[in-house]
């Protein structure tokens, strides 16, 4: 029988265990996914060649199988991966507020371009919204330092040489945007946008939106707040009350300690930064132009110059090495024999060899040795002899006794030269037990030598010494401080001899002495007030000076700002926009009248109404009349401006001369003597001089001067604009009392404004000048009292009488557009009547 075996198959190879590879999804049978040319074929002994063929295809199957279930898994795992791959669709409803949001932005676009460059009072919220932002934020934070920077002496250049280039460019530009897209925007966007869809959306969207969200708004939202809400906000208001005072008092803190002091620093740091702004850029550039002007000749210089340090860093090196090293040395080797001795030699030199037969205190002699050695003995008189030579064969053992290493350190001690200025010491034998206990062992030939005692003594050392030692054996400082050449003393001594006493002195020189100084301080009181009667010529020349320079600078500016007064065009295009926005609201409550008159309502009803919107055409022309004024104020303040430059300037060079005068003379004043009261008011009257002439030029340019008063050109120019103006005002309100009389009279309630006239209206006592005047039209007419009275109409019963308006164009001979403006100026009045309305308590009324 022949059993089939399995064909074995190879391991698997090591997998990394990097994160990158454990996150990869691995078979179920790792044997069953091994390559089937990788098996090797090896055949079972007891196969046969048709069985291991039969083994090797039914394996290959086998694997074929598995990978199909592989793959088909990868496939199934791939496809939700894809799917969540895919980009989400946008709902319907964030398209839908998707296209809102560019609609509405475009169509608040348009309605600033459309209507925000016509409106000269900013009525529309949004162009006030926009001009109030101008006005807060990019006024004072954006464009300044824009400004500034494009002002900069590194940018200015190019700035001006940009806009010499693009001048033609936008000139040509604005010329073709003027003559063409400006009138096609105006004859066909403005119109369509004004009589259409301003109307359709006051039409169908205002009410629709008051209806559903509004309606829905007040419905949930206000119970749900006042129900959550306000009770919590309520149980905030004491401490925000508190709050507030204290923000009240930290505002009133501040405005009367701080404010005035910030002031008063801002304007002394902008007045400094003034006077040293043109140094400043002057220094910057003669710096910068000296710099680049001398940077090719500078750096050969300066590296010229380090070359030719190094070399004589050099030189002086070597030399120093050949003169100043040796002597140091011999210093050094001076000063070191003079702090530890002459150097001995050292006892371990004469050690003997190993074939010596020393007995074992050896080591108690060498430390007598060493203790010997290290202090500088003194040569003894007493010592006549020649040292004993030995000179013993070489590569034999000498036997040395102690005194002839003894005598052989003292002749060593010897031949060094010792300081004759150092007091001899008596002679002392050191002994100590192991000393004589070693020199026992030597031979009896050994001659002891007598030991001196050192001259000083170390730290370390002086443990050793012993206690008969005592302070005779100490240094002498003052032989010490003769042989380094410092006993002669660093003062040259001096006799101190008295000065002998001075005399009294006597009346004759007592006398001269007084001639004398009363002579030179007559001769300083004469030098100081001559400096001082220069100084007040000087001052009073310089007074003359300014004045004269003060008056022609003045007539320069006026008559350069004459010139232009009578060509500016923004005081002309204010006037006659004033001129026009008063024809409008005449006409526009023309207009207003004749639709007012056509409704079918009651009189009761359409006089409170009439009598608000009269007053409000009046309110909007002195708000209009202030725009002409500050226009006016705004022009002239800068020619003001332009004066009191010229005047502080001249006023600051006499103040200039006066302090200069003042620094001169304070010093010689304080020193002299006998200065008196007056010297002192002269010295400080200079200073008043000057303060009087800043008062003298201020008076000078606001024509308030008692003697000298300068022609102003610009005042004629002044009274004939307000001439101008009163005119137009005059004219203004003469209309606007005619059209409200006629509205009185439409309305049947002539009697009555007569009657209220008699009693409470003090303005009719006039009304005999007005009839008396030549030309109706331009006559002086008062404005009427107009009682504040609630109108009793709503907001839509409005806009659906304002949808009425059209214009007369039989009883009157204006064109369409200027009835249109008229009618919009007069809507406008109107829905801001009716909003002041809906604050006030409303009237019922019955519905037509």
């Amino acid at each position: 029988m022949v059993v089939t075996r399995r064909t074995p198959v190879v391991p698997a190879p090591p997998v990394s265990r990097t994160p990158s590879s454990q996150g990869q999804p691995r078979s179920t049978r790792a044997s069953v996914m091994q390559d089937p040319s990788a098996v090797p074929r090896v055949s079972s002994p007891l196969a046969s060649e048709d069985a291991h063929t039969a083994a090797i295809t039914g394996a290959s199957n086998k694997f074929k199988q598995y990978n199909d279930k592989d793959e088909h898994k990868k496939l199934k795992k791939d496809k939700p991966k894809k799917s969540g791959k895919k980009k989400k669709r946008k709902s319907t409803i964030q398209s839908f507020l998707d296209f809102l949001t560019k609609l509405f932005v475009l169509a608040f676009t348009v309605y600033v371009f459309a209507v925000c460059p016509r409106e000269a009072h900013l009525q529309s919220p949004i162009c006030r919204g926009l001009s109030e932002y101008k006005r807060i934020v990019l006024d004072p934070y954006v464009i300044p330092p824009i400004q500034a920077a494009l002002a900069h002496p590194y940018v200015a250049p190019y700035v001006d040489r940009v806009t010499e280039l693009s001048s033609p460019i936008i000139f040509r530009t604005q010329v073709e945007w003027t003559r063409r897209i400006v009138p096609q925007w105006e004859k066909r966007i403005v119109p369509v946008w004004i009589n259409r869809v301003i109307p359709a959306f006051t039409t169908y969207v205002v009410p629709q939106w008051e209806k559903h969200v509004i309606s829905q708004w007040q419905k949930h939202a206000i119970p749900q707040y006042d129900k959550h809400v306000a009770p919590r906000l309520s149980q905030l208001k004491p401490y925000v009350a508190r709050a507030e005072s204290y923000i009240e008092q930290a505002e009133a803190t501040y405005t009367t300690r701080i404010v005035p002091h910030v002031r008063t620093a801002t304007y002394n740091l902008r007045r400094w930064q003034q006077k040293a702004q043109p140094y400043i850029l002057l220094a910057i550039q003669k710096t910068q132009d000296t710099y680049y002007a001398a940077k090719p000749h500078a750096v050969p210089v300066a590296k010229r110059i380090v070359a030719e340090v190094q070399h004589a860093l050099l030189f002086l090196r070597e030399q120093r090495r050949i003169f100043v090293d040796p002597h140091v040395a011999k210093l050094w080797e001076k000063v070191k024999e003079l702090s530890r001795g002459s150097p001995v030699t050292s006892a371990s030199t004469f050690a003997p060899s190993d074939t010596t037969d020393f007995p074992s205190p050896e080591p108690v002699i060498s430390e007598t040795l060493e203790l010997e050695s290290t202090y500088a003995p003194i040569i003894p008189t007493s010592v006549d002899q020649p040292p004993v030579e030995t000179d013993p064969p070489r590569g034999k053992a000498t036997e040395t006794s102690v005194g002839t290493l003894l005598n052989e350190d003292a002749m060593t001690a010897a031949e060094t030269e010792v300081p004759t200025t150092f007091d001899a010491v008596p002679i002392a034998y050191l002994t100590s037990q192991p000393a004589s206990a070693s020199s026992s062992h030597f031979p009896s030939n050994s001659v002891p030598t007598p030991v001196q005692p050192p001259r000083a003594c170390p730290p370390a050392a002086s443990s050793s010494v012993p206690a008969h030692i005592g302070d005779k054996d100490e240094i002498d400082i003052g032989a010490f401080y003769a042989e380094l050449g410092l006993d002669e003393p660093l003062i040259t001594p001096q006799s101190h001899e008295q000065a002998p006493v001075n005399p009294p002195e006597s009346e004759e020189e007592r006398a001269e002495r007084l001639r004398l100084k009363a002579e030179e301080t007559a001769r300083k009181r004469a030098d100081i007030e001559a400096r001082h009667s220069k100084w007040e010529t000087e001052l009073r020349s310089q007074m003359e000076t300014g004045l004269s320079t003060l008056k022609n600078r003045l007539r320069v500016i006026r008559g350069a700002a004459a010139t232009e007064l009578t060509e500016a065009p923004d005081i002309r295009d204010a006037i006659e926009s004033l001129v026009a926005d008063a024809e409008k609201y005449i006409k526009g409550a023309g207009i207003y009248l004749r639709n007012l008159k056509a409704e079918n309502r009651k009189n009761d009803e359409k006089m409170p109404l009439w009598e608000r919107v009269i007053e409000k055409v009046g309110v909007k022309f002195s708000e209009r009349l202030g725009v002409v004024e500050a226009v006016v104020n705004t022009w002239y303040g800068a020619i003001l401006d332009q004066e009191l430059r010229e005047v502080y300037a001249v006023t600051a060079e006499v103040r200039e001369v006066a302090e200069k005068a003042q620094v001169d003379l304070g010093l010689d004043y304080a020193w002299l003597d006998e200065v008196t009261y007056s010297d002192w008011q002269r010295y400080h009257s200079l200073i008043d001089v000057s303060e009087k002439f800043a008062q003298e030029a201020n008076s000078i340019q606001n024509s308030t001067h008692d003697n000298l008063i300068m022609d102003n050109p610009i005042i004629p120019i002044f009274q004939d604009l307000e001439s101008e103006v009163q005119d137009v005002v005059i004219g203004f309100e003469t209309r606007l009392r005619r059209i409200k009389r006629d509205g009185e009279r439409a309305f049947n309630s002539v009697q009555k404004d007569e009657g209220k006239g008699t009693a409470t209206d003090p303005e009719h006592d006039v009304e005999p000048e007005v009839s008396i005047l030549p030309i109706p039209e331009e006559g002086v007419g008062e404005r009427a009292y107009v009682p504040p009275v609630a109108i009793g109409r709503s907001k839509e019963e409005v806009l659906e009488a304002l949808g009425k308006v059209e214009p007369l164009e039989e009883s009157s001979g204006y064109n369409s557009r200027d009835d249109a403006d008229a009618g919009e100026i007069v809507s406008s009045l109107v829905r801001e009547a009716e909003e002041e309305h809906s604050e006030s308590t409303t009237i019922p009324h019955t519905e037509l």
